[in-house]
C-alpha cells in the first residue's frame, strides 16, 4: 500500500496559492487508486482537503514559535505512518501545492524496489491562472525543472529505523527537508525528476525568521549528533 499525505492549511481564495492547492488536490483525486489512501493532514476545526480517504487532526503547532501556525515534521510522518500495516508500505508527503503529473507518480513507487525515493518539482512559471487540471496538465511551455525535493516517500520500516533520529522541525521552514534527507542517504533514494509540478509562487519563508533560526538550530544538532555517532 501507499499511504500518501498532504497538509492542507486552506488560503484565501482566489490566490495564486489556493489556486495550486486545489489543482494538487484535483491530481490527487485522479490518479489515486486502491493501493493508494490518500491522508489529509489538517489542525483541529480547519475543513480536510477535499476527496481524502483518511483524516488526521493534528494536535501541535507553532504558534509560539512563529507568526504562522504550522505544523511539525513529527506529528505529520507519524501521523501517515500509524496508517500503515507492512513494514514494506510507501509513506509519503508532498505539500499541498505540489501537483501530480500523471498515474506514473504511484506507478514509479509501485514498481520500485528502493527504500526511499525523493520526486524533484518541475515549476510552472508561465501559464494564465487556472483551475482547469486538464489546461494545467496539458501546459507546453518551457518546464523550469528544479534541484529542490517536493515529494518525500520511505518505506514504513526505514521510518521506524529513523524517527528517533530526527527532530522535530517546523514544516514549511527551511531545514527540514535537508533534515530528512540527510538520514535518507544511507539508503541511496532513487531521485525522479518530471513527475510533480509546482505553480510557481512567491515563497513564504526566509532564512532569518525566528522559525527558519529554530530549524537551523535543529539541523546543527542532528549533524553534530551524526558525526559523534
Amino acid at each position: 500500500m501507499i499511504y500518501h499525505g498532504i497538509n492542507y492549511i486552506p488560503n484565501p481564495s482566489n490566490t495564486l496559492l489556493n489556486i495550486a492547492q486545489d489543482l494538487a488536490i484535483q491530481s490527487l483525486n485522479r490518479f489515486t487508486s486502491n493501493d493508494v489512501q490518500f491522508i489529509s493532514l489538517q489542525f483541529e476545526n480547519e475543513e480536510p482537503a477535499i476527496g481524502a480517504d483518511i483524516v488526521i487532526n493534528l494536535k501541535k503547532n507553532s504558534s509560539k514559535i512563529t507568526e504562522r501556525k504550522l505544523p511539525f515534521l513529527l506529528e505529520i510522518f507519524n501521523g501517515i505512518a500509524d496508517q500503515a500495516i507492512q513494514d514494506e508500505d510507501w509513506i509519503g508527503f508532498t505539500n499541498s501545492d505540489i501537483v501530480l503529473k500523471s498515474e506514473e507518480f504511484y506507478s514509479t513507487l509501485r514498481n520500485s524496489d528502493k527504500k526511499a525515493i525523493l520526486f524533484n518539482r518541475v515549476e510552472i512559471k508561465d501559464i494564465d491562472l487556472t483551475r482547469d487540471l486538464d489546461q494545467f496538465l496539458n501546459y507546453r511551455g518551457e518546464p523550469n525543472p528544479y534541484d529542490g525535493r517536493d515529494g518525500f516517500f520511505l518505506r514504513k520500516e526505514i521510518w521506524d529505523k529513523i524517527r528517533s533520529k530526527l527532530p522535530d522541525y517546523i514544516i514549511a521552514e527551511p531545514y527540514w527537508d535537508i533534515g530528512l534527507i540527510e538520514l535518507l542517504k544511507e539508503y541511496e533514494p532513487l531521485i525522479v525528476p518530471n513527475q510533480i509540478y509546482h505553480y510557481f509562487h512567491p515563497r513564504r519563508w526566509a532564512r532569518n525568521t525566528p522559525g527558519a533560526l529554530y530549524n537551523q538550530n535543529l539541523f546543527d544538532q542532528q549533524k553534530s549528533n551524526l558525526v559523534n555517532n
